[in-house]
């Protein structure tokens, strides 16, 4: 196996037993290179045997058949604290966390997206630039993220307890979820102060009974001045709004068809003025195309 460095790794000193532990394991920490190959850091402290089958199905997943595709696996860490830098993760690659419990990650390096899944206790603070502003947590227990930079989208699925706390306003565009008990949201108010939206399925149920736990979605996002929880919808054509979204566009499709019919109905009877059968008229007389002004000044010049 090619060994690679440049990953920091924090412990806590009175942690004996961990690092005792930890030396007796074979070290199978694992990122992937172009292509998929993957390489054990030498400077990581060793981590559980990585299933080889898991990591074929994470790499087809992930889309391993391009040969582009970069992939950082951080798997089955335990009591971690690491700090991800440019000389560990690459501005090419995904950063994915799966399976780590009781451990936090620092992104300080920028990366194209960050996948977490199957996590317990877990705090990931994002640092630098993710290329794709895009991050997904799935089938995770309390998961605190700290975002001082611009993630505008953060998808939620099947998890417990996850907060998102965004250091500026102007750094959240949407947090979509879907069967989710507990979700925080937490943006600065202007005032020095949090304005914090907490939601998840109970919440909503109370809203919508007939809500799908596992799949009817759902948006936290900024609207006008303030940060609010909305019940995702389908267009007709398949694009997803909101239902407060989705009945503005109702109403203003039904003004508009009635400006155009009333236009069209105009346009019909100016039509009619024009093409009907001509008559005398007089140079004094009102003009026919109904402008009020004698036709010798209108239409008879």
């Amino acid at each position: 196996w090619p060994q690679t460095s440049g990953i920091t790794e924090q412990f806590d000193s009175g942690d004996q037993t961990f690092m005792e532990n930890q030396n007796n394991q074979k070290q199978t920490n694992a990122t992937t290179s172009v292509g998929g190959d993957i390489q054990s850091p030498a400077d990581v402290p060793s981590q559980p045997d990585v299933d080889p089958q898991e990591m074929k199905r994470l790499q087809v997943q992930l889309g391993k058949g391009n040969k582009k595709t970069e992939t950082k696996f951080l798997l089955n860490q335990k009591n971690h604290k690491l700090t991800l830098t440019p000389e560990s993760l690459k501005r090419t690659e995904t950063l994915y966390i799966k399976g780590c419990s009781n451990a936090e990650y620092i992104v300080e390096a920028r990366c194209t997206k960050v996948l977490i899944e199957s996590c317990n206790n877990v705090k990931v603070t994002f640092n630098s630039i993710i290329t794709t502003s895009t991050a997904e947590v799935w089938k995770c227990d309390n998961v605190d993220l700290s975002i001082n930079c611009k993630l505008e989208t953060i998808q939620v699925d099947l998890c417990n307890n996850v907060t998102a706390d965004f250091r500026r306003r102007d750094m959240i565009h949407q947090v979509v979820w879907a069967g989710v008990t507990d979700i925080k949201v937490s943006i600065p108010d202007g005032s020095g102060s949090k304005e914090t939206v907490s939601s998840g399925i109970v919440h909503m149920k109370e809203l919508y009974p007939d809500l799908q736990e596992q799949t009817d979605q759902f948006m936290i996002r900024i609207v006008e001045t303030n940060l609010i929880s909305e019940a995702l919808v389908r267009l007709e054509n398949g694009f997803p709004t909101t239902e407060r979204e989705a009945k503005a566009f109702e109403e203003r499709e039904k003004r508009n068809k009635i400006i155009a019919e009333k236009h069209l109905k105009k346009l019909v009877k100016t039509a009619e003025v024009k093409h009907s059968p001509k008559t005398k008229v007089g140079r004094n007389d009102p003009c026919t195309c109904n402008s009020g002004i004698k036709y010798k000044k209108c239409c008879g010049k």
